[in-house]
């Protein structure tokens, strides 16, 4: 790995950083489409086109020395990077919380029901199991609401690596 590059990855574990956090506060206000994760690109891409930054000064220093890699480099950069697809979270059934406690019930109630013909025993024996699976369900729900917005993350910047690696292959080509 050459200076340049080294330089580079340094500048981009910057920018990265600068994009992730983007998606990140926006996913805590609503839902992220692609539209809006490029837009947060775009925005974040700015970096690269001012020397006051570690990312521009890279870039103008990089452009001096080598101009046309450094136009290359700049074009995907400055102007390329975009997301491709919308990453969807995968999200467990609502229903499947309501329907795992129902199903709960029904056995409980079953159960009771073959040891006693009595009816409160019989509805204490469905609701108990209910009363359990239900929250436990609902913590599962939350769990992989979570897993997912980072789900989202992960896919983004994965797109986002392929810039990463389409520029260090002109830096050492």
């Amino acid at each position: 790995m050459n200076q340049d590059t080294q330089a580079f990855e340094s500048a981009w574990k910057h920018f990265e950083t600068t994009v992730k956090g983007k998606l990140l506060e926006k996913m805590k206000q609503q839902d992220v489409t692609v539209g809006l994760a490029n837009i947060l690109l775009k925005d974040a891409a700015l970096c690269w086109a001012s020397s006051y930054g570690a990312e521009g000064r890279w870039l103008s220093q990089y452009t001096e020395r080598n101009p046309e890699k450094g136009k290359a480099v700049a074009s995907i950069l400055k102007d390329k990077m975009s997301f491709s697809s919308d990453v969807v979270p995968q999200k467990v059934s609502p229903y499947l919380k309501y329907g795992v406690a129902a199903v709960g019930a029904v056995i409980g109630g079953g159960i009771a029901g073959m040891f006693t013909s009595k009816l409160i025993p019989q509805l204490i024996g469905a609701a108990v199991p209910a009363m359990t699976l239900y929250p436990m369900m609902n913590e599962r729900e939350k769990a992989s609401a979570q897993s997912g917005k980072t789900g989202v993350i992960n896919g983004y910047m994965s797109q986002l690596d392929q810039y990463r690696v389409a520029v260090i292959r002109i830096i050492e080509g």
